[in-house]
């Protein structure tokens, strides 16, 4: 995965890996994954209950997301099972981050955000496992 100036990220992949996914793919992803979090907002305004969901979602149009949009959610959502150390996926995370925030598109800006929130629960999850292990638990 390269970041805005080219630079290779350091998530190596095989042409066959899911990192591969047509862009066109990758949007339609993205596009249920909004319907998902609209109707999940909705059903929690009609309960009058905190929204359940991503805030960000709202505001991201998935026509306007990139390739390395794309890279990063597939980096992501390909460590849930812990495939890379979690500093390695922070430090990529941050300069995709930061490539997004020069690149000044505001749907980009919330799906890296959104994309923030989710790296986040996977750092806190390891972090409790960690921290259970060395408890003995």
């Amino acid at each position: 995965m390269n970041n805005s100036e080219g630079q290779n990220l350091g998530v190596e992949h095989k042409p066959d890996d899911s990192l591969e996914k047509p862009l066109a793919d990758f949007k339609a992803e993205m596009w249920t994954i909004k319907k998902q979090e609209e109707q999940m907002s909705a059903l929690s305004k009609e309960a009058n209950q905190t929204a359940i969901g991503s805030a960000h979602f709202g505001k991201i149009n998935p026509d306007e997301l990139t390739s390395e949009d794309r890279d990063m959610w597939e980096a992501v959502k390909s460590n849930r099972s812990g495939t890379a150390p979690i500093n390695t996926l922070e430090n990529i995370f941050n300069d995709y981050k930061n490539g997004v925030r020069e690149a000044g598109n505001e749907s980009r800006k919330h799906f890296a955000a959104f994309i923030g929130n989710k790296l986040t629960i996977i750092i806190g999850k390891e972090s409790l496992e960690r921290l259970m292990k060395s408890m003995g638990k």
